[in-house]
């Protein structure tokens, strides 16, 4: 029976944080939900347009949940047991059928002596969790595992020395294999933004390693995993499967202003190398996505991770290993803005040649963009890709 202490009522989100979601979250969901409707408006393109939509969006419907979260969650206790009330799901458990506590960093979780039933996870920004922690520590017993060194990590029981010890080195392996992973995707992504040379070693870089990532979880079944859960023991992977494909972004399409004649025409590779990305990531973790203990965070990183390596990669590497013969053109400047929503906001608005029939845009230089004025010369070079995607750049 609970302690006169633990107030009976309903215990929602802290004060200080819930003022928070009401003021602030509102504002920067209708911040990030207006930005891809204004680059619609503006550049109807539809891959590309789904690769910038999806990064304002995903932010959008993260905040939309955590108000909804804020507005519906609540924790109740009563005189018989804690009812756990979320977006998800209602769960709850009496007094009598917890067995236990779990601390994380971000949970305070009551694990039940019935394995058919769901832990109830108070949050550790629940209004009084100090006192509702302090409940528990002293009715309950500490079931949170205790941060054994990477040598002692766990292994199966019943196993032969032998295969413990296998287990022990596989362990320490896989560990160490996404901590190398990691910090190589670190370097990369700085080599490529920063100082890319040799341009195409450090391109080829930046697509080798988030498949040498896919490759580690085959490598290492159920031990290496994309998220880092609050009880993971080994490192994300997500670091090795996100970075290095947005340091090829930035560097082919922003820095280095590459841009295709037809966006539709990269999507024949990007949907397959997309596709096939998602598909070896989702095979590698599906030990973690199914089951009672699945976790849907995974899913959304590894569908964040395809997109970007679906496109990023084919861009890449038609544009870093085209060894054709460029063909130049002279157009004149129709007019020149600057959209302050892109990392390369200079923008010229320039007349077809060649074979186009509409204006393009071209990104250019701040230095460029200043010296331009309507009716000015703009030579561009046309690459044929070594995809056979047309690209082109503002030339100077």
């Amino acid at each position: 029976m609970p302690t006169p202490l633990l107030e009976f009522r309903k215990y929602r989100l802290a004060s200080g944080w819930l003022i928070f979601m009401y003021v602030v979250a509102p504002l920067l969901i209708a911040l990030f939900a207006g930005m891809p409707l204004l680059w619609w408006l503006e550049k109807p393109m539809p891959l590309l347009t789904a690769l910038y939509c999806l990064l304002p969006l995903g932010f959008a419907l993260l905040l939309a949940y955590g108000l909804a979260e804020a507005i519906w969650g609540n924790i109740t206790i009563s005189q018989t047991g804690i009812v756990e009330v979320s977006m998800l799901g209602r769960r709850q458990l009496a007094w009598n059928e917890i067995k236990g506590y779990r601390i994380s960093k971000n949970y305070l979780r009551l694990l039940p002596t019935d394995t058919r039933k769901q832990p109830v996870k108070i949050g550790l920004m629940t209004e009084d969790i100090e006192r509702i922690t302090a409940w528990v520590v002293s009715y309950y017993p500490n079931l949170t595992p205790p941060e054994a060194p990477e040598s002692e990590a766990p292994t199966k029981p019943f196993a032969s020395p032998a295969e413990q010890t296998s287990q022990v080195r596989q362990r320490t392996e896989a560990q160490q294999t996404a901590r190398l992973l990691n910090q190589a995707s670190c370097l990369v992504t700085a080599w490529l933004i920063f100082y890319p040379m040799p341009y195409t070693l450090a391109v080829m870089a930046g697509i080798l390693l988030p498949l040498g990532a896919a490759v580690a979880q085959w490598l290492y079944p159920g031990q290496l995993r994309p998220d880092e859960p609050d009880d993971a023991p080994s490192p994300s992977l997500g670091v090795s499967l996100l970075l290095p494909s947005v340091g090829l972004f930035v560097r082919i399409l922003l820095i280095d202003e590459a841009e295709l004649v037809s966006v539709a025409a990269i999507q024949p590779w990007a949907y397959p190398v997309g596709g096939g990305f998602a598909l070896l990531l989702v095979a590698g973790s599906w030990r973690h996505l199914v089951g009672k203990n699945r976790d849907s965070g995974q899913l959304i990183i590894i569908l964040t991770a395809a997109l970007l390596f679906g496109f990023s990669a084919p861009v890449a590497y038609n544009v870093a290993f085209d060894t054709s013969s460029p063909i130049y053109y002279k157009t004149r400047l129709i007019r020149k803005y600057i959209n302050n929503d892109e990392f390369a906001g200079f923008t010229a608005v320039v007349e077809p040649w060649g074979s186009l029939r509409d204006s393009m845009l071209v990104h250019v230089s701040r230095v460029h963009y200043q010296q331009l004025h309507p009716g000015d010369s703009v030579r561009v070079r046309l690459m044929p890709g070594a995809l056979g995607v047309a690209w082109f750049q503002d030339v100077e």
